[in-house]
């Protein structure tokens, strides 16, 4: 029989972590209205003692929603709410506390999910299983580090989109039929996620380019066009420094 994981929240995130645990674990959603969500339990018929929980509520209902289970005690709460700490997550009691930050690849077990939390606490290793169902993790040192680490595996999966969306109508200008563009450029992504795992970026670069080439020709509007600075400046900015 497959063990149940509580998604506190319905949204886009807890329904993409909700497909990647399913392989695994039988994943119930704690809901507001029933009426929007199957497998559902309503707030107020949900009792979370000794419950594995995933809190994919909005951030600022923390407070509201914890009043709800007081006097009860969770066995694994982990969180990808944005900005909420360690400390702020034992609002809510229980006997292990973990931080994430997963992407919506989760919905594929594609997330690149980071993490930090008490190593030591005897359901660790338990709440580390549960985040590597639904993708790779990656342990963070602090969570200052989490927090920035998010504006690249929380938020640049929005950057590499526009990249997507850009070379496909690339395509479309240059004459290619809008379908064969995106399946070019679909194609193009999934054989660069084994080139990116293999080799330095540089070495990419250097790989394709050929002396006054038809690449570096191309490589040469983008840097005209402060393509690195504008990445920098996005990284920088959706992280708040």
């Amino acid at each position: 029989m497959q063990e149940s994981i509580y998604i506190l929240g319905n949204g886009k995130m807890a329904k993409a972590i909700a497909k990647g645990l399913n392989k695994k674990y039988q994943t119930i959603f704690v809901v507001r209205n029933k009426n929007n969500c199957e497998n559902s339990i309503h707030y107020d018929n949900f009792n979370i003692n000794d419950k594995i929980c995933i809190l994919c509520f909005k951030p600022y209902n923390l407070d509201e929603i914890s009043n709800k289970f007081l006097g009860q005690k969770a066995k694994i709460i982990i969180s990808p709410l944005a900005g909420v700490s360690l400390n702020e997550l034992t609002k809510i009691n229980a006997k292990h506390y973990l931080r994430i930050m997963p992407n919506i690849a989760a919905e594929y077990n594609k997330s690149c999910t980071t993490y930090v939390g008490n190593k030591n606490n005897e359901y660790f290793q338990k709440s580390l299983e549960i985040i590597q169902t639904f993708g790779s993790a990656i342990e963070c040192e602090s969570e200052k580090e989490l927090n920035l680490a998010m504006a690249i595996n929380g938020c640049a999966p929005a950057f590499l989109a526009l990249v997507a969306e850009a070379i496909a109508n690339g395509g479309l200008s240059i004459g290619l039929k809008n379908e064969k563009a995106y399946e070019l450029t679909r194609a193009l992504f999934s054989s660069f996620e084994s080139l990116i795992a293999n080799n330095h970026p540089a070495l990419i670069k250097e790989g394709v380019c050929s002396p006054a080439g038809v690449s570096i020709k191309g490589v040469n509007v983008l840097e005209d066009k402060a393509i690195r600075s504008a990445f920098i400046k996005a990284i920088k900015e959706s992280a708040g420094v």
